[in-house]
C-alpha cells in the first residue's frame, strides 16, 4: 500500500467519523436553530414512502435521499408548530458536491411534500461557495456552528 493510499484511507475514515458526530448528535449542531431536533431515517418521514410507492420520487430520488449523511427532524425555534426536514451534507471541507447534493436533497422533499432545508457542515468552506450555498438556501455550519441559517427555514 503506497502513502497515497494510507492518506486516502486516513482521510476517508476521519470524514465518516466526522458525518457520525451531526448524525449522532443533531440536537448539539442544530440545536441553536432548531427544536427537538433528531436524526431521521426514510421510512420515519410521513409520506415519503408513499410518495415513492406512487412514484412521485423515483428509485434514483429515494436512492439519493438514502445517501445523505443524515436528515434531521425537529422546528424551527421561532415557530414550533412546524417540522422542518434537513437534508444534510457533511464533510471536513465543504465543496461545491456537498452544496448540490444537500440541495437536491431537500428539493426532492419539498417536492414529496416536505417543510425541508438543504444544510452542509464543515470545518471550512470557501467564501465564494458560501454565497452559493446561501443563493440556493443551503444552510451552512461550520466548526459545529450554524453560520448561515435560511430565513425560509
Amino acid at each position: 500500500m503506497t502513502e497515497e493510499d494510507n492518506t486516502r484511507l486516513w482521510d476517508g475514515f476521519t470524514n465518516r467519523a466526522f458525518e457520525a458526530q451531526y448524525r449522532d448528535r443533531p440536537y448539539a449542531y442544530f440545536g441553536s436553530v432548531m427544536y427537538k431536533a433528531r436524526t431521521v431515517s426514510l421510512d420515519d418521514l410521513p409520506g415519503l414512502a408513499d410518495a415513492y410507492d406512487a412514484g412521485r420520487i423515483t428509485a434514483e430520488q429515494w436512492k439519493t435521499l438514502s445517501r445523505m449523511d443524515a436528515l434531521i427532524t425537529g422546528a424551527p425555534r421561532k415557530e414550533r408548530t412546524r417540522q422542518v426536514v434537513v437534508a444534510l451534507e457533511a464533510s471536513i471541507t465543504v465543496d461545491e458536491h456537498d452544496v448540490q447534493r444537500a440541495a437536491a436533497g431537500a428539493k426532492i422533499l419539498r417536492d414529496a411534500g416536505l417543510d425541508a432545508i438543504g444544510a452542509v457542515a464543515g470545518e471550512s468552506i470557501r467564501e465564494a461557495l458560501r454565497v452559493v450555498a446561501e443563493q440556493a438556501g443551503v444552510a451552512v455550519l461550520i466548526g459545529g456552528d450554524v453560520a448561515d441559517w435560511p430565513k425560509s427555514a
